[in-house]
Formats: structure tokens, C-alpha cells, sequence
């Protein structure tokens, strides 16, 4: 009665049962990287920009970032000023509007669509919070935006939250990861237990000590020096 999954895997699972709650079909059609440079390539010719100049890859990763920081298209678009900003605002809303005409859902729309769900549809929502009485993420200094309202709405029914993290090893805001998200954790949740691994197995005393040495100089800390 274990569910193990990825966020994404998770959301798609969501999706294909209770997407028509969001206006996606069930049968959806998942577009990958070579579907999405397709729709970017047919819109750039419908808006008129000029990829001498601005790149389809650019501009699917303005769309992905938008998208990772839960920035709904027309928002995009309204605040969107001149230069890159502007056309990828633009370029946005015309890709979210092919999706979904085409009843289909690139990788980031698995979360942003079911966040939209469970913030749209409470009865949805509590269908979710009762089947899962326990929530457990690994890697959470890697989670974005999105993934931390998933993780909020879906434990907040029960209140048993458990995530795992290293605070000092996030590697991944290229693609939308929010340090805060861990940084931030007592804050949001003042009961937490908080379990500090500060023994290390991995590395000798020699290793760890120039380790600290560099990471110290970081702003923003929960872990002490390790020690092996």
C-alpha cells in the first residue's frame, strides 16, 4: 500500500484519472523535448520573432521557469516588458494555448496542472490527503516552487511530513530548485523533529575540514561542521 514514486510520476498518475478536472482529456498526450521545439518553432513563425536572434531553446527554458515558479501565462504576458522577457512572455501563452488545444501536457504542466487542481478543487484534494497518511521526500534542497505546494497540500491532511535533505548541496536551480524550501522548513512547520547527520562515513577529518572551509563562507546554514 506503498506508492514510490517521482513528483512527476505522481502527478501524471493524478493527471490520467482526474485531469478532465483541469480540461485535460485522460488519454492526454505527453509532449517530450522534439514535440516541444515543434510547437515553439510553428509559434515563433505565427509571432514573428526572429530566431536569428532569439533561440527555440531559450526560449523553452523561460517557459520551464515560468512554469517551475507557478507563473500562470497571462501573467507572463501582462508583465512582460521589451526584450527577451517580453517575447517569452508572449511566446508562453501561445505554447499554453497549442497544449492544451492539442489536449496535451509537456513535463512541467504534470505539476503545475495538478498544484492548479488541488487548489481548485478541494474534494480532489481530499480525496489525495486521505490516501496518503504519510509523506516522505528525499532530496528536498532540490524541490521547486511547485513541488513544495504539492508536498504542503497532500500532507496537510494528516500532518506527517518527513523530508531529507542536504541544505549544503544544492546543485540544481538550473532547473528551478528553491533552497529555501529546506532553508525555510521550521519556519513553515514550527512542530518538525529536526535530525541533524553531521557524522560522516564517507570522507576522512582531512577531506571534511576543507569542505567546511568552503562552504562556510555560505550565507545561510542549518548543518554544523561533519565529522567523520
Amino acid at each position: 500500500r506503498v506508492l514510490l514514486s517521482t513528483f512527476h510520476a505522481f502527478c501524471a498518475r493524478v493527471l490520467r484519472v482526474d485531469g478532465l478536472a483541469v480540461g485535460l482529456p485522460r488519454d492526454f498526450t505527453f509532449y517530450d523535448r522534439d514535440d516541444q521545439l515543434s510547437v515553439v518553432k510553428d509559434l515563433c513563425k505565427e509571432l514573428g520573432i526572429d530566431t536569428q536572434h532569439v533561440h527555440r531553446r531559450a526560449l523553452l527554458a523561460a517557459i520551464s521557469r515560468f512554469k517551475n515558479d507557478g507563473i500562470p501565462p497571462a501573467e507572463a504576458e501582462g508583465r512582460a516588458g521589451h526584450g527577451f522577457e517580453g517575447t517569452a512572455g508572449r511566446a508562453y501563452a501561445r505554447y499554453e494555448k497549442v497544449l492544451r488545444e492539442s489536449g496535451a501536457a509537456d513535463f512541467d504542466d504534470l505539476l503545475l496542472l495538478v498544484a492548479r487542481m488541488f487548489e481548485e478543487q478541494p474534494a480532489l484534494l481530499e480525496k489525495y490527503q486521505r490516501r496518503y497518511r504519510h509523506v516522505l521526500i528525499d532530496e528536498y534542497q532540490d524541490t521547486n516552487l511547485i513541488q513544495d505546494r504539492l508536498a504542503r497540500a497532500v500532507a496537510k491532511g494528516y500532518g506527517n511530513l518527513c523530508v531529507t535533505g542536504d541544505p549544503d548541496q544544492s546543485i540544481y536551480r538550473w532547473r528551478g530548485a528553491r533552497i529555501r524550501n529546506i532553508l525555510e522548513f521550521q519556519t513553515s512547520y514550527p512542530t518538525a523533529k529536526v535530525v541533524k547527520l553531521e557524522q560522516n562515513y564517507r570522507s576522512t577529518n582531512h577531506i571534511l575540514a576543507a569542505a567546511s572551509g568552503v562552504i562556510a563562507n555560505n550565507r545561510a546554514r542549518l548543518m554544523g561542521p561533519l565529522w567523520s
